[in-house]
């Protein structure tokens, strides 16, 4: 009788310890898209060049950002962007999250842009991009605001 009340115990908590984990992959999926969702305004840019893994340049674009920038995701996947420049064309396209990763394909352009995100709350949103093929390297950070 010990053994069946135990081997029981065992089974039931195999099967909540699954079902928590598997909530919680679902879940993040979800709030991330949810959370992306709405009207972001560049606060902060920066970019860094590697040569060789060796940092060779820098640029913080933070003073010269057009407060009026924003991008625009919508819950059915696709934004709109009104970009840093001076020519105040939208652009839009469409994207998708997938674990911590933002992909962006612009309809401008035939290559999608894969965000790291590194920071996605109901206020702040930080993404950071890796461009270029090794030896060089660019590695560019966005942080947004509400």
């Amino acid at each position: 009788m010990k053994k069946l009340i135990l081997l029981s115990l065992i089974i039931i908590a195999i099967g909540l310890n699954s079902c928590k984990k598997e909530g919680t992959t679902q879940t993040s999926q979800t709030d991330n898209s949810k959370l992306i969702t709405g009207q972001w305004h560049w606060v902060e840019q920066t970019y860094q060049d590697y040569t060789n893994n060796v940092l060779t340049g820098s640029e913080d674009y933070t003073t010269i950002l057009d407060p009026t920038s924003y991008f625009e995701f919508d819950a059915n996947g696709t934004f709109i962007e009104k970009p840093q420049n001076t020519t105040n064309v939208l652009d839009s396209g469409v994207y998708h999250i997938t674990g911590d990763t933002l992909y962006i394909k612009r309809n401008i352009d035939n290559n999608t842009s894969n965000y790291f995100i590194k920071k996605l709350t109901s206020s702040s949103l930080i993404i950071h991009l890796t461009t270029g093929v090794s030896p060089y390297r660019g590695e560019v950070e966005y942080t947004m605001k509400r």
